[in-house]
This record gives structure tokens, C-alpha cells and sequence, in this order.
């Protein structure tokens, strides 16, 4: 059980580092631009989110 949860928090943890970075890539916008970095965070979370969600 517990190393269910541990691989399910790595593989969210990744996701989540890839998108985030992955964004700006693909945005191509300024990093000094506020509302774009809250955006590409967000991204991040919500898609961490629907892994974990999706793989219970």
C-alpha cells in the first residue's frame, strides 16, 4: 500500500516538474512576467493532480 502511494507521488512529482517547466518552453514568453509564471504553475498542479486522481 504504502509503496503504491510513494511510486504514485514520485510519478506526480515528475509530471509536475515537467509540465512547469515544459510551459515556459513552449509559451515563450518573459520569466519576469507574473501572470504567465502563475499559469505555467497551475498547469503544473492541475496536472499532477489529475495523474493522482486518475491513477487510484
Amino acid at each position: 500500500m504504502m509503496n503504491q502511494t510513494l511510486k504514485r507521488a514520485v510519478i506526480s512529482a515528475v509530471i509536475f516538474a515537467v509540465v512547469y517547466l515544459g510551459a515556459g518552453l513552449v509559451t515563450q514568453m518573459p520569466a519576469y512576467d507574473g501572470l504567465v509564471k502563475t499559469l505555467e504553475f497551475m498547469s503544473g498542479i492541475i496536472a499532477a493532480g489529475c495523474y493522482w486522481i486518475g491513477s487510484k
